[in-house]
């Protein structure tokens, strides 16, 4: 398996917005590697929803809690049997 590296010119990011990374040097690169690329880097809608849930309980998905199970639920929903 070939991972993807950038020893020799790594990324200096500084911000990101939407599909884009900025880097220190003002350079604009589209981000096709972090897992939001659905949504977009710094979502307002979605970005609320996470200070929101991060204000409550901050944990990973190793353990149960309501708003876990009610997302499961919804996505399972929109899923083939």
């Amino acid at each position: 398996m070939m991972a993807l590296s950038y020893a020799d010119h790594p990324l200096k990011v500084i911000y990101a917005k939407g599909q884009f990374l900025y880097e220190e040097n003002g350079n604009k690169v589209l981000d096709c590697i972090n897992n939001v690329s659905h949504i977009g880097h710094c979502h307002p809608y979605f970005v609320m929803q996470m200070n929101a849930q991060n204000k409550k309980l901050l944990t990973n998905s190793r353990f149960i809690y309501d708003e876990l199970l009610t997302a499961t639920h919804k996505l399972l929903k929109r899923l083939p049997k």
